[in-house]
């Protein structure tokens, strides 16, 4: 699920004045700010536009390194300058040689030779726990997809567009943790992280946690209950190994610095946000996804937002203390209608997701 996409855009609107730096202005590429030494750019003109979380070059002779004046290797981050909060980066065409021919709105990464981070936490390291032999792990060996449940949906910002003014929405807490799959089809569990089926390993997090909580049980019994053959649960797994697995290490979380509503006497936790009945059947509304959540006794991701849909207020809503942990900051929140649908050109699954300017700042602050 990711809004990086390294372009060639146009600059279509004049720049906003910044408030405390004469030789800077802001420009707006989609919804967020950029800001740019000025008279650098006006409108008409092509830029290259880097995301955060762009990874430049490791060449100190790359064109893009050289002209921003970077160690080779730098991560494009959020960040504030002199007050104003920008985003990402902006570079003349004049750069980097033939990109007067690159195509407009269309990934380029390559073209350019820069790559998207890979963050380095716990979950990147295939660790929770790093003691010797005994400790709880994110690998594992896979086993290919019988059928039993479809990737979930690639969300990004750019789709809070499809949403209609007068549209009965929720908006839930983003939880920062490992996506998880589980699924029950034809009397089998199969669990699996965002693109990955896992054999069943008590030292796999994914597999330990839905044995440990009793996840495994509780859907069984759900789906033999109610005659459903196939059902599937979409999460998040996050938060503190528990203390029988540290082998002597300090405690670790599935995203470094992020352990919620967990500790060492918890474990980590696993909170639901989607639900569907098939493979390649529609995903179930929120309000079933809830229903059926209480009926096994699990825990959902938190709803903070019911209501008419306002991009202001929900955008403001992304930013703040967590609610699962005030001490933690907000990731952000992932917005739906309440009445799940179609739209677009492409009739694409209607769901954003909205990342706090507050999160991308923190994240920053680890890559300077």
């Amino acid at each position: 699920m990711s809004d990086w996409h390294v372009q060639k855009i146009r600059i279509t609107e004049d720049p906003i004045i910044h408030s405390n730096a004469d030789a800077l202005e802001i420009f707006k590429v989609g919804e967020e700010p950029c800001i740019v030494k000025k008279d650098l750019f006006k409108v008409g003109d092509a830029a290259l536009y880097l995301p955060i979380d762009t990874v430049l070059s490791e060449l100190s002779e790359d064109p893009i390194v050289k002209y921003l004046g970077l160690k080779p290797g730098h991560v494009v981050c959020a960040r504030r300058l002199r007050g104003e909060y920008s985003q990402g980066v902006l570079i003349p065409l004049s750069v980097v040689p033939g990109s007067e021919e690159f195509p407009f709105d269309e990934d380029i990464h390559k073209k350019l030779g820069v790559t998207k981070l890979i963050e380095n936490d716990m979950l990147m390291d295939g660790m929770v726990c790093a003691g010797g032999g005994g400790g709880i792990y994110f690998g594992g060996d896979d086993i290919a997809d019988p059928g039993a449940m479809k990737v979930y949906t690639d969300i990004d910002s750019k789709s809070l567009n499809l949403f209609n003014e007068d549209e009965d929405v929720v908006a839930t807490l983003k939880i920062h943790g490992s996506n998880i799959r589980i699924a029950y089809k034809d009397g089998e569990i199969f669990v699996g992280s965002r693109t990955r089926i896992k054999k069943r390993n008590e030292k796999n997090e994914f597999w330990n946690a839905v044995i440990r909580l009793g996840i495994e049980e509780k859907l069984t019994s759900f789906c033999q209950k109610n005659g459903f053959n196939h059902f599937i649960l979409y999460g998040e797994v996050y938060g503190v190994a528990k203390k029988e697995y540290l082998n002597g290490e300090k405690p670790s979380s599935v995203q470094k610095g992020f352990h919620y509503d967990t500790d060492t006497t918890t474990g980590t936790k696993v909170r639901f946000f989607d639900s569907k009945f098939s493979y390649d059947g529609p995903y179930n509304n929120w309000d079933d996804t809830l229903k059926y959540l209480s009926e096994m006794d699990l825990l959902s991701t938190l709803e903070l937002y019911r209501g008419k849909f306002n991009k202001e207020t929900l955008v403001a809503l992304s930013d703040g203390p967590d609610p699962l942990n005030n001490k933690h900051t907000r990731e952000g929140v992932v917005v739906k209608p309440l009445q799940e649908r179609r739209a677009g050109k492409n009739l694409v699954r209607v769901v954003a997701k909205i990342i706090g300017r507050d999160y991308k700042l923190l994240k920053g602050k680890s890559h300077k």
